[in-house]
C-alpha cells in the first residue's frame, strides 16, 4: 500500500510508482476508483502489479526522492478561471 500525498492524482502516482501514465488504469481497477477521482491526502491505495511499468522512469523518481503532485483542488481552479474570464472581459471592453 501507498499513502496519497496532498495534491496527488492517480496519474501522478502511476508515473511516480510505475514510470508510465498508462499504469493509472491498473491503479484505478485495483482500488475500485475512477481514473479521475479526486484523491484524499492520507488515503491508502493498493499497489497493483503493472504490465505498463517503465523501471527507468520509476527508479529515477525513487532515486531523487521526488513525489509528483500536480493536482489542484477544484475550488482553486474555479476561482482562477472566474478571475481570468472577468479580467479578459474587462480588457476587451
Amino acid at each position: 500500500m501507498i499513502t496519497v500525498l496532498s495534491n496527488q492524482s492517480l496519474l501522478d502516482i502511476a508515473i511516480q510508482e510505475d514510470g508510465n501514465v498508462l499504469a493509472a488504469f491498473e491503479w484505478a481497477l485495483a482500488n475500485g476508483i475512477s481514473i479521475t477521482e479526486e484523491l484524499v491526502p492520507g488515503q491508502k491505495l493498493i499497489v497493483p502489479s503493472s504490465v505498463n511499468r517503465d523501471n527507468d522512469i520509476a527508479q529515477y523518481f525513487k532515486s531523487k526522492t521526488q513525489n509528483i503532485a500536480t493536482s489542484y483542488p477544484v475550488q482553486l481552479l474555479d476561482n482562477s478561471l472566474d478571475y481570468m474570464f472577468a479580467y479578459e472581459f474587462a480588457i476587451s471592453l
